[in-house]
C-alpha cells in the first residue's frame, strides 16, 4: 500500500512560506547581557567554608597525588621496558 501522506506536508510548507513576508534587511537584534552578581561574597574564605568541602579537597589532592606518582612509575616502566627489549633479542 502506498503512502499517501508523503506530499501532504510539502504543499502545507509551501504555503506557509508564501504568505511569510520576506525577512530581507531585517537585522534580528540580541536582547542586552545581564551581568547578576556572584550569589557567594569572595571575601569566604576556604577556612569558613563548609568541613566537608574540606575534607573532600583535601582527599581530592591526595588522590592526585596518587595519580601523578602511579603515572610516573608507569612511565619508568615503560621506559625500562624499551630499553631491554631492543637487547634481548
Amino acid at each position: 500500500m502506498a503512502n499517501c501522506s508523503r506530499n501532504r506536508c510539502r504543499s502545507v510548507t509551501a504555503a506557509a512560506a508564501a504568505t511569510m513576508p520576506p525577512l530581507a534587511g531585517v537585522a534580528a537584534a540580541d536582547p542586552p547581557v545581564r551581568r547578576w552578581p556572584h550569589p557567594i561574597p569572595s571575601a569566604v574564605s576556604s577556612q569558613q567554608a563548609d568541613p566537608a568541602f574540606q575534607y573532600i579537597r583535601c582527599a581530592l589532592t591526595c588522590q592526585n597525588e596518587l595519580l601523578s606518582q602511579i603515572r610516573d612509575l608507569l612511565e619508568q616502566l615503560v621506559s625500562q621496558e624499551t630499553g631491554c627489549s631492543g637487547k634481548s633479542v
